[in-house]
């Protein structure tokens, strides 16, 4: 779909005519930004560190994902991987039990 129907996110800057490069740069960028993101975040109060937390946290869990499915189809293009059970994951790491500092 054009970059004119699908805007630039306004909070991450993403873009969807982004290439490659611009992609792995994003993702390369993400944990200095998220640090001063959440050290912002903890003078507003708990409730909000911890919303920030889970919010990192589903970050780190699609990008595991993702990257798990890019080796599927790297190394095994014609199997099907698994597909994740969002529920069954929020239930094992259900919100707020997730370390900000980690």
């Amino acid at each position: 779909m054009p970059d004119t129907l699908r805007p630039r996110c306004s909070v991450c800057g993403f873009s969807w005519d982004w290439g490659r490069d611009d992609a792995i740069g994003m993702v390369a960028e993400s944990p200095e930004l998220y640090a001063l993101a959440l050290e912002d975040v903890g003078g507003i109060g708990a409730g909000a560190l911890a919303g920030a937390a889970d919010h990192l946290w589903r970050m780190v869990d699609t990008l595991r994902f993702g990257t798990e499915r890019l080796w599927w189809l790297a190394h095994d293009p014609d199997a099907t991987p698994p597909a994740v059970d969002a529920e069954a994951l929020a239930r094992l790491r259900p919100p707020g039990s997730r370390s900000v500092a980690v």
